[in-house]
């Protein structure tokens, strides 16, 4: 799962549906993985998803500032950084 926005600790998304779709999958999942990159860190949302707690996983790439990192592995947040790498690009078919 994506989000806009992460905001002293919770997900956010700037619509109210996006967020009843999405409340709707965490309910049917049996494991919650969040991804966002670095920049999610800098912006806002208007209507609140859920706590990061909330995700049995984060996965954020390795652009995020270490202060940001350690406030959410101390928080109990499952945290994984994973490399930002840029991949070759795929070869167009003749």
């Amino acid at each position: 799962m994506s989000t806009t926005a992460v905001t002293r600790g919770h997900c956010y998304h700037q619509s109210q549906e996006t967020v009843a779709v999405k409340r709707a999958l965490m309910d049917a999942c049996d494991r919650k993985i969040l991804l966002v990159d670095h920049t999610k860190f800098a912006k806002r949302g208007l209507f609140q998803l859920a706590p990061l707690k909330a995700f049995d996983l984060v996965l954020v790439d390795d652009g995020i500032q270490g202060a940001q990192l350690e406030v959410l592995q101390a928080s109990g947040v499952e945290t994984l950084v994973v490399s930002q790498a840029q991949s070759s690009p795929i070869a167009e078919e003749p």
